[in-house]
Order: structure tokens, then sequence, then C-alpha cells
């Protein structure tokens, strides 16, 4: 007897009877050619053909063929295709499906291969899903937002979202719905807006090659996690508004041409575990009294700073990895953040620079092999400096002038090419309990005009040139007491290698009497020559810098590699001007661009402290190093 699919269950089960010796391929044959209706009657006939009709291949094809592009079932639909069948709703877009869906139950709706140019609106708690690989299911706005979201919650995931008009891409402006496995992108704006009502999750998406920023958070909260951020315009994240505390935490930062994170305007976010390197500007920018909580990040190869702190910015910087920046690893400006146990290392400016009444507390770092100063505090910088290892820096371990006062407690400063500690213009340094070794100048410089209110408890031993050089016109130590010298001159000299440092510590150092390792040198207060002022301290030029210039030296004969104020000017013909600033890499004092970089294209005279980069130049030689012959 032959099947009919008009036949009732009897006759199939007579049938099937009749035929049961065929093969299961002979049956799948056959059931590739029914539809849903036939296969469910078949499949009551007997234990065999249900058990060959529940095959997921054959319903997911069958839905396949019968269903529309949109389709939309109840959150508790199994997995199985045949589930989906016959329970699912079809609809000719995703806007339909939202509209019709329940706001008392949180449906999925599947979103089959294509383009939707559509704007949604979510204000029910639905999932929507793409299918296929990423990149098969792309949801384009142009009119309004791609996706606006006011759900409780609810959930986007595996599709692409474009916006090609004045729009975002997603606004969230309430309620918790999730972004999920996503490519973001905005021609015109940020990828992702948070409201001060939202809490979204944003996970495991790639936001890139927008506008603005990749995900703005305006005042709202929620988690951005296992992200991928790259070539954003403004950058990656930025957090705004007091009310504004996300957790950023795992993602991967990188190649954007701007910022990697900025938090400003009374933000509170914690930024945890994040890779953040090679963007154009800062890693992280924190300003206009934030105070985020940063740990756990690895900050690298950024053009501008690793992390710059700066008008009013606070926060808690801990436990992070800041390295090879094309500037400072943190830069801290007319700001009070704490920058406690981070390892600052190989960067080509500064490790720590603190500048225009900053008042941090820098304690329990390593700072060490950055290509300028480990820690540069001038212009009226201030705070703390505790238990901190500086060593293994090209320039000074700390150098602290032009009005810049703070404390220096319990450090080790090690191993730096120059002084461990140079103090000089109208700076203001306590210096206790440190042990300052190894350097390859002297221990500690004080240069006419500083102070240091305190030197007390001080081990200072192995440096090449002193274990402390004092200038011979002005009394510059307040209280000197149960300081330490031994060991100090070039004989006891060890240069940096960084397998065989002296780790003892400071309590492991003898207690050896004072000797005479106190080098002193010609001194001057200061040349009376002001050049501006703030109503309070006036600039004035550095008196090495008048000696080197009445002398027609070069000012670095004087300076050294330290910074004096003195006019200077940067080299445009030796070196292009850099991205990041617009300053060229080479700055020369008067006396060189008269006579070493005549001819050259310099820009407009300039005043700050600086240190003459042609006198330590070794591709070509200074013309001003050595007094000039006269006939």
């Amino acid at each position: 007897m032959a099947i009919d699919v008009d036949m009732n269950v009897e006759e199939v089960h007579q049938c099937a009877t009749e035929s049961y010796s065929f093969s299961d391929d002979f049956w799948m044959a056959i059931f590739t050619h029914l539809d849903a209706a036939s296969l469910c009657i078949i499949s009551q006939t007997c234990y065999g053909l249900y058990l060959l009709a529940e095959d997921k291949l054959l319903w997911l094809n069958l839905l396949q063929r019968d269903r529309k592009k949109v389709i939309r079932v109840p959150k508790d639909t199994l997995m199985h295709p045949k589930d989906f069948y016959r329970r699912r709703k079809d609809f000719d877009s995703i806007t339909d499906a939202i509209h019709s869906a329940s706001p008392e139950s949180r449906e999925r709706i599947y979103v089959a291969p294509g383009t939707y140019k559509e704007s949604l609106e979510i204000t029910v708690p639905v999932d929507i899903i793409g299918e296929g690989p990423i990149g098969s299911v792309i949801i384009e706005g142009n009119t309004a937002n791609t996706i606006l979201s006011t759900a409780t919650e609810g959930l986007v995931s595996n599709v692409c979202l474009r916006q090609t008009g004045h729009w975002f891409c997603v606004d969230v402006e309430k309620g918790s719905i999730h972004i999920e496995g996503c490519d973001i992108t905005n021609s015109t704006l940020s990828a992702v807006k948070v409201g001060k009502d939202g809490s979204p999750v944003i996970a495991n998406n790639k936001i890139h090659d927008t506008h603005e920023a990749g995900v703005a958070v305006f005042g709202g909260s929620g988690i951005i996690e296992n992200n991928q951020f790259y070539k954003n315009r403004y950058g990656s994240i930025e957090i705004v508004y007091q009310t504004a505390n996300p957790i950023i935490r795992n993602n991967l930062i990188r190649n954007n041409r701007g910022y990697g994170i900025h938090v400003h305007t009374l933000s509170r976010p914690i930024i945890q575990g994040n890779t953040i390197h090679d963007n154009e500007s800062d890693g992280i920018s924190c300003w206009g009294g934030a105070d985020p909580y940063v740990t756990g990040n690895k900050i690298m190869r950024n053009r501008g700073d690793g992390i710059y702190i700066h008008e009013d910015g606070k926060g808690v910087f801990e436990n992070n990895e800041i390295f090879n920046q094309k500037l400072d690893g943190i830069r801290t400006s007319k700001s009070c953040p704490s920058l406690l146990n981070n390892s600052i290392h190989n960067n080509d400016g500064d490790g720590v620079r603190i500048v225009i009444n900053a008042n941090p507390t820098v304690k329990g770092n390593k700072i060490y092999e950055n290509n300028r100063v480990g820690v540069h505090v001038y212009r009226d910088g201030c705070g703390t400096c505790t238990e901190n290892h500086i060593y293994g820096n090209k320039n000074a371990g700390m150098q602290v002038y032009g009005g810049g006062n703070t404390q220096v407690l319990r450090n080790r400063i090690q191993y730096n090419r120059c002084t461990g500690i140079y103090v000089s213009d109208r700076a203001s340094v306590s210096l206790q309990q440190n042990e300052i070794s190894y350097n390859g100048d002297c221990g500690v410089e004080i240069v006419s005009g500083a102070h240091v209110p305190s030197l007390e408890g001080n081990k200072i031993h192995h440096n090449k040139s002193a274990g402390m050089a004092v200038y011979s016109d002005t009394t510059t130590i307040s209280a000197e007491v149960h300081n330490f010298f031994h060991s100090n001159g070039a004989e006891y000299y060890v240069p940096y290698n960084p397998d065989a440092m002296d780790t003892s510590g400071y309590d492991a150092i003898p207690a050896c009497g004072a000797s005479n390792n106190v080098l002193v040198r010609e001194g001057k207060a200061m040349y009376p020559k002001i050049i501006k002022a703030d109503g309070h301290h006036p600039e004035i030029v550095s008196f090495l810098a008048e000696r080197a210039i009445h002398a027609k030296l070069c000012t670095f004969t004087f300076t050294r590699e330290y910074y004096h104020a003195q006019y200077w000017y940067e080299c445009r013909t030796c070196s292009s001007p850099r991205q990041i600033l617009g300053r060229s890499e080479v700055s020369v004092c008067e006396q060189c661009a008269k006579a070493c970089h005549v001819g050259h294209d310099l820009s407009p005279r300039k005043f700050g402290h600086f240190y003459c980069d042609c006198g330590q130049m070794t591709s070509t030689i200074c013309k001003c190093t050595t007094p000039p012959t006269t006939s």
C-alpha cells in the first residue's frame, strides 16, 4: 500500500507496518518531501518513524523553507528546530516583531542573514539574536538611533550595528539591556551612548571606526567588559558626570585616534584589567573632579602619557603596569591622585611628572628605566613620595625645581644615570630615611636657591661623584641629622646592571659615620633678571645658564642633564615636530642657536626649564662645549 498525505492515522499505520522493512534512509528521503503537518501525522504511526521524524536537520530545513526572515518565539522554546517551527511567529521586519511582543514575558527574536535598514525602539524585554556568523546580519539606522533602548532588560547579540545619519548606534536611555558579541560602528557620533538611567552590559563586542567615542557614558552605570575598541576618533570610552560609575574591565583598547579612556566631570568608574596600547593620545585621561579606581591595567605604547591626571582629577591608580609611552608614564597637574604600587618603566619621557600645584601621593611604586627623570617635580608641584623604588632612569632619579615642594620619605633611589635627587630653583624638599646609592653623579645635589628643610636619617653610598653636592654661597639645609655617608666616589661606584643590583634595602646598609663625601660647587643665588612673574614667584634665569652664556658656551656644560630656567629654541631642521604636542625632539640653548644651528628652521624663542640637546648629541659635535679660541 502506498502512503498518501490524505490518509488518516490508521491508514498510515497500516502502510507503515506493511513497509516496516524499508531502511531509515528510504524513509528520510520520503520525509524531506513532506510538509510539517504530514510529518507530524506519520510520526504518530510507530516509534521507529517517530524517532526518524524528530531529526533536527529535517525540521531545520522545514523551518528555513517556511519561515520569514524575522521570527519571534517564547523564551522557553526548546532549541530543537521542531519547537521553533511550531511556536514561532513570522514577521517582515524586526520593528514589527518588537512592537507586537508581550511586555509581560521576555521573548526571543531571531533575525536571518541580511541587511535591515531599520531604527529599533526597544521598550519591552526582548532578545534580538542574529543568525549565522558575525557580519551576516546588519542593522543600519539613518533617521534615528539604530537602537534606542528603554526596556528594563533584554539582549542584542551577534549583529552588526551601523549608523549613517547623525544619531547613535545604540542609545541606552534606561534599563539593563545586554549588548553582546556585536560589531558596532558609527560614521557620525559615538557607537554607544549610556544615559544617566542606563545600566547596560556591553560585552564581547568589536567597537571601531566611530566618529566620536566608542562608548560614551553620560551619567549612567553598567558593565563594559571583554570588548575590543580600535580606530575610534576620540577614543574608546568616555565617562562623564557625577552619577557615572560603570565598571570597565578586561577590554582591549588599541589604535584609537584619540585617548584610550577619558574620565571627567565628577565621574567615578572602576577601570580594571584592561590592556590599553598604541592610542594616539593618552592611555587614560582624568580631569574635572573625576575620582576613578584604576587597577590592574596594562598601559603601553601610547603616543601621549600613559595616565594624565589634571584639572582637579582625583582617584586611586594602583597595581598598573605603565610602559613604553611616547611621553610620560604618569603626568599630574592641578590634581591630587593616589599613585600606589604601580610599575612605571621604559617610557620616553619621565616616569612620574608632577606640575602646576599637583599634590599626589606616590607610594610603593617601581619607577625604572625611563628615558628622562624618574620622578620630576616642578612649576609648584607638591606631593609625597614614599617607599618607592626609583632606579635605572636615564636622567636623575628625582629632580625638583621651579617652586616644587615635596616630601621624600623611605625611598630607594639607585642606579640612575645622573644624580639620585637634584634640587634647584627655589624648590623645597624634605629628605628622610631614604637609601640613595649607586647613582651616576651625586647622591643628592642641592643647588643655590633651593631649600631642604630636613635631611634626616638617609643612607647615601656608592654614588659616583659624591654623596652630596652643595653650593658655596648659600646655606640650603635647615636640619641635618643622623645621615650616613660611605663609599662614595668613582672608585666605589658600580654601574647599573639590572641583573646584579644591590637589593639589600635600607635597613641592611651599615650605619657608617659621616665621612668627607660632600662636594662643594661654586654657587650664586640667582642673577636678578626677571623674565615673568605669577604674582608670587618670579621666574628668573638660572645662574648656571647665565654663566655658560657669558662664557659663550652651550648651557649644557654647566647645567648638565638637569632642567634649569633659560631661553631655548626648537630646531625643526634637526628633528621634525612630533605628532603629540607638535614639538621637535631637538631643543637648543641660545648659544647653540647662534653657533651650531645658524640657518636652521628654529622656533620663536621660548623660556622655561630645559637642558640643551645639542650639547649632549653624539651624532653631531656641538661647537659650543669648549671655550672659543681668541687670537
